[in-house]
């Protein structure tokens, strides 16, 4: 079995345009930080330009305080971060508005940075 580096590896030296600047949605979770370290060793050996994005759901008391340990880390690793805090929350359907809300982001990220 190929390991997830290999494939990922092989993924963007086949689709990735070095010129552009590649947007990581960053949750915070396992999956995310694995990406996010599987990235960092790409640019270890050929040139890749990424930036940093995290919605803060606003839904639990301490997501202000995981956003910070975010940004934090990115700032450890000198990658742009952008991070943007809801302020209310629907009373039903979370996940059809967050992931609204989520997309709205990063397309206002996309329009001002072109990843």
């Amino acid at each position: 079995m190929e390991s997830l580096q290999k494939i990922l590896f092989s993924f963007l030296k086949a689709n990735y345009d070095p010129k552009q600047k590649i947007l990581l949605a960053l949750s915070g979770g396992s999956d995310s930080l694995a990406l996010l370290h599987l990235l960092i060793d790409y640019q270890k050996t050929r040139h890749l330009e990424f930036h940093i994005a995290h919605l803060d759901h606003n839904w639990r008391s301490n997501s202000h305080r995981e956003a910070q340990i975010l940004q934090k880390r990115a700032e450890n690793l000198s990658i742009p971060f952008h991070c943007h805090c809801l302020d209310q929350l629907p009373q039903r359907n979370l996940e059809g508005f967050f992931r609204r809300k989520r997309y709205d982001f990063f397309g206002q990220l996309h329009n001002k940075y072109h990843y």
